[in-house]
């Protein structure tokens, strides 16, 4: 996904997700990033930006001019996986789980 200012909000809450990973890259200017996750999916986001403000499952975390990593704790018997990457000048990233 590509865009100067903008929101993005993806509910994967209801979707079933093949087996192996699903990526998305979100490039932009400045954007509210919203992902809406089931419990059965293992996560890795990575987020770069000069300004980040990541609410992720209810944690805050903020960083300046580094990358946000999180992983959820690996789960061997999961074999759904959601990577996100984004890159932004200034990004809020909100995770939820449905």
């Amino acid at each position: 996904i590509l865009m100067f200012v903008g929101d993005v909000r993806l509910d994967f809450s209801q979707t079933e997700l093949p087996p192996g990973e699903t990526s998305f890259r979100i490039f932009g200017f400045v954007g509210d990033i919203n992902l809406v996750l089931p419990e059965s999916v293992y996560v890795s986001v990575s987020a770069s930006a000069f300004l980040n403000s990541a609410k992720i499952f209810g944690k805050k975390q903020d960083t300046f001019l580094t990358t946000l990593q999180y992983t959820t704790p690996e789960d061997p018997a999961n074999e759904r996986i959601i990577r996100l990457e984004t890159f932004f000048f200034v990004c809020d990233l909100d995770l939820v789980r449905a």
